[in-house]
């Protein structure tokens, strides 16, 4: 049944049955990673997948990754072992 529905938390309509999974996922974009730099050492940020997470081996820190949105607060980021 093709109902047009009201995305949540915005203005727009979706026409047709909905994925209820993707709403509210986005994915980052790794194209960012050419000019995001860590905020504390300035140096490289790397992606992980896995854990979603931007890589800082320079700081020793991951900064969490939300909805595709980089978290680049250093309260925010957990501390890693110098072995990644």
């Amino acid at each position: 049944k093709n109902i047009k529905k009201k995305y949540p938390n915005t203005n727009f309509f979706i026409a047709g049955p909905i994925d209820q999974s993707i709403i509210g996922q986005s994915k980052f974009d790794k194209n960012l990673l050419r000019i995001l730099v860590c905020p504390k050492t300035h140096a490289k940020l790397i992606f992980d997948e896995v854990n979603n997470e931007l890589i800082s081996k320079a700081a020793g820190l991951a900064y969490p990754v939300r909805k595709g949105i980089p978290i680049l607060l250093e309260i925010e980021a957990r501390k890693i072992n110098d072995d990644i």
